[in-house]
């Protein structure tokens, strides 16, 4: 770290925390999140940030949820409702019928894993709006998620969570839109990259999870060059994450990798600010 400050570099400590509260959006369709599963999170941010309307809400525990309804956190204003929820693993069970019962009108985005969960909702996400990419990455790492996520807002891109499992599906949203670019991030399963060679995907996929993110931070870095970026060591989610200004480089959890800190003294980069440390 002294060799970082004495080349101009500084830090901010952000205590960073797992987010659950409601975003601030343009009017239009609320998005209700009823998981447990990091994976349903991510999927309604990318979407909301992307879509930029409504206000998305977590639930956290159940009398919490119910709050948002009874304290009308959730406005009646905006009567309609998307709601993300996990079939396995919700925070209430019976949410869409006491949001039906408050008078909303509620959409259901629903499945057994969150994975395919992901793929509704990206498959809503390409109805309503185009989108210029596809990063397809493993849902099962969730620093590949906040590697990929500021460069997802940045280029206007889907992230698909894609397995062994789903494959086929994915494979089928590709053939339905063979004009968008492909990116494959990280460590991804052998059938998934071999099933979807066909598309001529790009690839960032080093074996290291920490080249892998600051060859998406210099992506992110030329096409909006910043002076700045978030530092964490990408295990959790936190809002500040799901932004097109600034990247997320990753500086591990004790120790800072040789890699990043090589990087940073090459880069033109001035100032990160640290999320998530005590």
């Amino acid at each position: 770290m002294q060799n970082m400050r004495s080349a101009s570099f500084s830090v901010v400590l952000w205590l960073g925390v797992v987010l659950f509260c409601s975003i601030p959006f343009a009017l239009g369709d609320q998005l209700v999140v009823n998981s447990q599963e990091w994976q349903d999170v991510y999927s309604a941010e990318i979407y909301q940030h992307l879509t930029n309307k409504g206000k998305v809400f977590y639930i956290a525990e159940e009398s919490q949820g119910l709050d948002l309804i009874t304290n009308y956190v959730i406005s009646p204003k905006d009567p309609k409702i998307i709601l993300l929820e996990s079939k396995e693993r919700p925070f209430i069970k019976g949410y869409k019928q006491r949001l039906e019962d408050a008078g909303f009108e509620v959409e259901t985005l629903s499945s057994e894993r969150p994975k395919d969960t992901n793929q509704l909702l990206v498959q809503k996400l390409i109805e309503e709006q185009p989108v210029k990419g596809f990063i397809i990455i493993d849902g099962d790492f969730g620093y590949s998620a906040v590697s990929v996520a500021p460069y997802a807002l940045l280029t206007n891109s889907a992230v698909i969570f894609a397995d062994k499992e789903n494959i086929d599906s994915v494979y089928d949203l590709l053939s339905a839109n063979k004009n968008i670019k492909v990116l494959l991030y990280g460590h991804i399963d052998r059938e998934v990259k071999a099933l979807v060679s066909e598309f001529n995907p790009d690839v960032i996929d080093t074996g290291d999870r920490y080249k892998d993110n600051i060859e998406v931070v210099k992506r992110f870095l030329e096409i909006s060059p910043k002076k700045m970026v978030y530092m964490t060591n990408g295990e959790f989610l936190e809002d500040g994450f799901f932004t097109n200004e600034f990247p997320v480089l990753f500086v591990g959890t004790t120790n800072i990798p040789m890699q990043v800190v090589n990087y940073i003294k090459e880069s033109d980069i001035t100032t990160g600010v640290v999320i998530g440390y005590d």
